[in-house]
């Protein structure tokens, strides 16, 4: 008899970026409880055999102006158009043509930033 798979469970994901002491970088300590809890944002790991709790409010992630998908920081880009500077994720980027390395969040913020030469240096 097949064995039947478990529904997965959606995790909530807020996140909160922490600076390190040591100079090495950010630590991110994502919440590990179920999409749509009730009260503070939680993540546990063990040390030395001992539960470490933390808890945290605010969820530090970006939120996509297209997609509307929250996004970690590490995956944000902002429109390239002055004009319109919207936060946007890597899936909904758009690749500048003429200049590789600009991301715009539509073909029409693009062309008027690649015709006119208005965006961010």
């Amino acid at each position: 008899m097949p064995k039947k798979k478990k529904a997965k469970k959606s995790v909530c994901g807020a996140e909160l970026y922490i600076g390190d002491d040591y100079g090495d970088g950010l630590a991110t300590i994502c919440c590990q409880l179920d999409e749509g809890h009730d009260g503070p944002h939680q993540e546990i790991f063990k040390r030395n055999d001992t539960d470490v709790v933390i808890k945290w409010e605010i969820d530090e992630r970006e939120i996509c102006e297209v997609c509307g998908r929250f996004v970690s920081s590490p995956q944000v880009f902002w429109c390239a158009n002055l004009d319109c500077m919207k936060t946007i994720c890597t899936d909904c980027a758009i690749k500048g043509k003429k200049r590789k390395f600009r991301y715009y969040c539509s073909e029409e913020c693009m062309k008027a930033v690649e015709s006119e030469g208005k965006s961010k240096k």
